[in-house]
């Protein structure tokens, strides 16, 4: 048994996985809600009272660490430490005060890890694979299941409602804005929308999961149900998100992603109409299981 824990800008996951012939399975998932894109202050550096947070939720993971027997513990953090001036600071108070040894993953690191836990269960030699974030969204293209391009552009869901969102949820014009703040940095990146032949975009990650399930108990379709298709986006982003039928399914369905769906919605669509894809499959594997994955393979314990 493996223990990871996904230190990331929105919540911390603490994931046990079980490891036969080569197949990675999470047999216990536990998600604490930290938010910690919340606590930087002015000059990017995250807060005392964030820190405290932080801290507090790994002592309580470092508790159940030292109660069993893991074969291997891999600790890690994304957007949440990588943004922020003070990382050496936190990283090692978190060592100090909880043992653990957190490694930051670059955005080049995560975008690959993104794809190489998620690939392990898609169909498709090629497409496109977003993850969107609280802090940052990360983009894989790949061919013939060899990434050409991973990028990890600054906007997330927790930072453009910090930016954007004035009031509890956005208004029409909030989030035309955080879509033209999407497609600014889409527009950067050095890749042909029709690059890459699939009509589908593969999404790992909160935002697009939680689209999903909103998808399924609409449509009344099975939980295992994983596609749905772009213009659906297109029309929860034109309903009004104080709906009461609206918030109501969500809170049923993905209540922890009540704040951050709003605003990683836009992102997600705007990600879809660049690319031109039809349709979105949401992957259940991502930057843990790839992470994971790779730890195992250097180590020698699974085969590359």
């Amino acid at each position: 048994m493996y223990f990871v824990i996904d230190i990331g800008s929105n919540t911390i996951r603490a994931v046990v996985f079980s490891v036969e012939k080569g197949d990675i399975r999470p047999v216990l998932n536990k998600k604490y809600s930290a938010g910690l894109a919340g606590y930087i202050d002015k000059n990017d550096r995250l807060n005392e009272e964030g820190i405290a947070l932080c801290l507090d939720i790994l002592r309580e993971i470092s508790m159940i660490i030292a109660a069993f027997s893991f074969d291997g513990v891999f600790p890690f953090a994304t957007a949440s430490l990588r943004n922020i001036t003070n990382s050496e600071e936190v990283v090692s108070r978190i060592k100090k005060e909880t043992g653990l040894s957190v490694t930051i993953l670059s955005g080049e690191e995560e975008a690959y890890f993104d794809y190489y836990g998620a690939v392990q269960g898609v169909e498709d030699a090629s497409g496109i694979l977003v993850d969107i974030g609280g802090g940052s969204t990360e983009i894989v293209v790949y061919n013939h299941k060899e990434p050409l391009v991973t990028k990890s552009l600054p906007i997330g869901s927790l930072n453009q409602y910090n930016q954007f969102v004035h009031g509890l949820l956005p208004t029409q014009a909030e989030i035309k804005s955080i879509q033209k703040e999407t497609e600014k940095y889409l527009s950067q990146l050095s890749v042909h929308r029709r690059a890459i032949s699939s009509e589908v975009l593969c999404g790992v990650g909160g935002t697009a999961r939680a689209a999903q399930k909103l998808y399924n108990r609409i449509y009344h379709l099975d939980k295992e149900h994983c596609f749905y298709e772009r213009c659906f986006l297109k029309k929860v982003l034109g309903m009004k998100w104080e709906e009461k039928k609206l918030m109501e399914t969500i809170l049923r369905n993905a209540p922890e992603r009540i704040h951050t769906m709003p605003p990683g919605t836009p992102i997600l669509y705007t990600v879809a109409q660049h690319f031109d894809r039809e349709k979105i499959m949401t992957s259940s594997h991502g930057v843990r299981e790839g992470y994971l994955r790779y730890q195992l393979e250097k180590a020698g314990i699974l085969n590359a």
